[in-house]
């Protein structure tokens, strides 16, 4: 996989931010993230992404709410601590909602993002992750300029179901994926049209998309399923045979029983 951490100069992509289309964009994703998180309840909540001001954020539910950078936003450590895209500084299952603004897209490594948001949300806790849809209108004209060392040709968009599958796999369940910004980031009319035509088409599988908005939740650990192969394998094992004692005594206790 090609390191386009390096290829993404921070002033290059200050000045992409500070493009028309990209605050249209960040305004309605504000909206659409605000959503996600109003129904849910949290302690903590981390966000990295590409808004500088973390506005989907400012949520009266959620305790504690803060913003890490990325590698590629060294020019804005006053809006959060700088930290390495696939090596989070944090304890295991230590944060409630981790928020990924197209942070995927700009990493060197998504997978090995992934498998931080895995390590570090707790059991019963979620991820929200938007990103641009590659299967769509403006991905299949990004495509055409995908060996540009320009934003935002230089990125690599991953499709939904790609990230819902690297999830699955870290033990995560996909609650909702919810296509955004069918207009965007053509104009119709006015920009204020524009936007409330995006906010109204929001959700609509029917029309391409843009981009996209995933919500996923950590299963609870121990509570998954054990295939019956697994569990034969477990109890012929010597290594376990402890385990083995305790299964055959909880059998006899409650009259539960495991089929292969």
């Amino acid at each position: 996989m090609p390191n386009r951490t390096n290829r993404i100069k921070p002033a290059e992509y200050d000045q992409w931010l500070t493009s028309s289309a990209v605050q249209r964009l960040l305004a309605l994703e504000s909206g659409w993230i605000a959503d996600a998180l109003h129904s849910l309840h949290a302690q903590q909540l981390m966000y990295a992404g590409i808004d500088p001001h973390a506005r989907c954020i400012q949520q009266r539910r959620i305790s504690h709410a803060f913003q890490m950078c990325l590698p590629w936003q060294s020019q804005q450590p006053a809006h959060g601590a700088l930290m390495s895209d696939s090596h989070w500084p944090f304890a295991d299952e230590s944060i409630d909602i981790v928020v990924l603004q197209h942070a995927l897209e700009f990493a060197r490594q998504p997978h090995q993002m992934m498998r931080e948001v895995a390590r570090t949300v707790m059991s019963n806790g979620y991820v929200i992750i938007v990103g641009f849809n590659p299967h769509s209108p403006w991905g299949l004209v990004r495509s055409f300029g995908s060996l540009s060392k320009q934003l935002p040709w230089s990125l690599s968009p991953l499709h939904a179901q790609r990230i819902a599958d690297w999830l699955t796999l870290l033990d995560f369940r996909i609650e909702s994926i919810q296509p955004v910004g069918h207009i965007w980031p053509m104009n119709i009319g006015s920009d204020v049209l524009s936007r409330r035509i995006d906010r109204k088409l929001a959700g609509n599988h029917w029309l391409p998309a843009s981009g996209y908005l995933l919500v996923a939740r950590k299963r609870v650990a121990g509570v998954t399923p054990i295939r019956p192969w697994l569990w034969r394998t477990m109890l012929s094992s010597d290594r376990l045979g402890y385990a083995n004692g305790c299964a055959q005594t909880h059998s006899q206790k409650t009259g539960s029983h495991f089929e292969g």
